[in-house]
Order: structure tokens, then sequence, then C-alpha cells
């Protein structure tokens, strides 16, 4: 965390009751970019994942017309791993 290196290949999850069909879901390009176009108002759970580490939720809410630039720092927590 904290060091503003793009994630490529993370996952982002957008998930709102607005949303007809449900979830959506992207993966971020090489600079660590994601789009979701043409999404229509309201509040929205955005969930970013990358292998191996913990995943990092945040809250938005789009107005008609509104766009809007996340910068999502991911934890460096490594998720708990069972061994057997």
């Amino acid at each position: 965390a904290g060091t503003n290196v793009p994630m490529p290949g993370a996952r982002v999850e957008l998930r709102s009751d607005a949303l007809i069909g449900g979830p959506r879901q992207v993966r971020t390009d090489e600079e660590g970019r994601f789009d979701f176009p043409l999404i229509p108002p309201g509040r929205y759970d955005v969930a970013v994942t990358y292998e191996g580490l913990k995943p990092t939720r945040r809250r938005v809410a789009l107005e008609l017309g509104q766009t809007e630039t996340l910068r999502i720092a991911v934890s460096a927590e490594a998720v708990a791993t069972e061994t057997l």
C-alpha cells in the first residue's frame, strides 16, 4: 500500500440494486485502470480483488450524467491460506 504501483489484472466488481442483470465485473488494464460505461444513477459497492491480497471495498454514489474517477489503494496484506 502507498506505492502507487498499478495493479494490472485485478478484478473489479460493481454491485447495486440499480444494476439490471446483476453485478458487473472487469479486469484492470496494464495501467491498473478500469471502466464501467453506461451505469445508471445509484449507490454502488465496488470491490477490487487481486490474487493473494485482501479485497478492497468502496462505496460510491452516482448521479445522472456524473463520471467518477476512483483511486483505490489495494492492501498489501496477504490473504491467510491454509496449509495441510
